[in-house]
């Protein structure tokens, strides 16, 4: 008799399991048909965009002219202006609306913050204030790096020239040997102390050469905690993933500034800028002349 008792309790146990475990069964399928059909409903278009952030849009209404049919923006922003910390966020236009493409970085700006637009000069250890073409990417040599834009490799004899004095202010150069055996200032390109420029992309910032405006601002490795001189710095793995997805027939731009400034005011010039018209080239350096 107590081993049918025991029989029966077992037979009860097994059942009441059984019917648990389908029921569990059934919320999971129910779960994974209903997540199918969120997905599903957003590969359709059916779910609405997540709506552009305050700043781009206010930048974007405040800068019609000079973002004109640009598809591809980089945002880089603080919430002060001496704030060497930044937001670093990517945006396309994907069928007449902005969508954001990667998932927002951090990074650094000059080690003094933003200088207010139009208010950038040499040496000031500030990043500039404004919207700016991008291009060519460079790297170190050996480097592997997928990207539609112009490439250029950085070697020994690569310098960029950030002497006021130079009639090649601003310029990247080629010399067999270094600008500084002729006192004039430069930023060499393949620099042997670090990895700062092993991936990089040239900001087209004054390159109509005003002379005192500010030189050598590029988007470049994040290496450490601290600013720059002037430059983004942005961690290393975004930077490569940045690379790959720009595309300079979407006339690619970045958009630098305190989201203060950058909803307040325009902060292009479209028909002083010359950026349009500039075309990147490695410039034979010139000695000055004696």
């Amino acid at each position: 008799m107590k081993w049918t008792n025991y029989l029966t309790m077992l037979i009860i146990f097994v059942s009441i399991y059984a019917f648990a475990g389908q029921k569990n069964d059934n919320k999971t399928k129910v779960k994974n048909e209903s997540n199918s059909v969120c997905n599903n409903t957003s590969l359709a278009g059916l779910l609405p965009a997540v709506p552009v952030p305050r700043v781009l849009e206010k930048v974007l209404s405040l800068n019609k002219e000079r973002i004109g049919n640009s598809g591809q923006i980089i945002l880089v922003t603080n919430e002060y202006i001496t704030q060497l910390n930044v937001k670093i966020q990517t945006f396309e236009k994907n069928n007449g609306k902005w969508v954001e493409k990667f998932a927002k970085t951090s990074g650094t700006i000059g080690f003094k913050g933003f200088a207010e637009y139009k208010q950038k000069r040499e040496g000031d250890k500030k990043t500039p204030t404004g919207i700016f073409y991008l291009g060519p990417v460079y790297t170190y040599p050996n480097v592997k790096v997928e990207t539609k834009m112009d490439h250029w490799v950085a070697t020994k004899n690569d310098y960029w020239i950030d002497d006021v004095k130079s009639v090649q202010y601003n310029r990247w150069v080629t010399s067999e040997k270094d600008p500084k055996t002729d006192n004039v200032s430069c930023e060499p390109m393949l620099r042997k102390q670090d990895g700062k420029y092993k991936y990089g992309i040239a900001v087209q910032f004054n390159m109509d050469q005003v002379k005192g405006n500010g030189s050598v601002i590029t988007v470049h490795v994040l290496e450490g905690p601290t600013g720059t001189v002037g430059c983004i710095a942005i961690p290393i793995e975004s930077l490569i993933e940045i690379i790959g997805w720009l595309d300079p027939i979407q006339k690619p731009l970045i958009i630098n500034g305190t989201q203060a400034e950058l909803i307040s005011k325009p902060v292009s010039v479209p028909g002083l800028d010359k950026n349009d018209i500039y075309i990147w080239k490695k410039e034979k350096y010139a000695p000055p002349s004696k």
